[in-house]
């Protein structure tokens, strides 16, 4: 008696699988989950990247900054006469023009990257 269930259950299966494609979609699923997946490591490994090259890049600043002392006076010299014109700028000549060069060098291009990877995602 088993014989004839084996092969009406094998045909029933095999009419599903070919009715709603089981098999193709579901090995083409898991293909394009393994590809996502890499994708995604290898969008991490990138993120990962650049995130340590800000990083070091804001170290880097600091360090110009705290450590050449006698290149800020110079600097907030050739700032002083416009500071008494701006009473909200007296006090961090230094400290207004850092921040202005750090968002165009350092901080634009990570931006794109960011935008970009969120595309890729979708």
């Amino acid at each position: 008696g088993r014989r004839p269930l084996s092969t009406v259950a094998r045909s029933f299966s095999q009419e599903l699988m070919d009715i709603f494609r089981i098999d193709n979609s579901v090995s083409d699923l898991d293909q394009q989950v393994s590809e996502r997946r890499e994708t995604v490591g290898k969008n991490n490994q990138e993120l990962a990247e650049i995130e340590a090259r800000i990083r070091e890049m804001e170290e880097r600043l600091r360090r110009n900054q705290s450590g050449n002392p006698a290149q800020r006076p110079q600097q907030s010299a050739n700032v002083a006469p416009p500071a008494p014109t701006k009473g909200e700028n007296k006090s961090r000549p230094g400290t207004t023009r850092a921040p202005q060069q750090a968002p165009s060098s350092g901080n634009m291009p990570p931006t794109p990257g960011a935008s970009e990877d969120g595309d890729a995602e979708l």
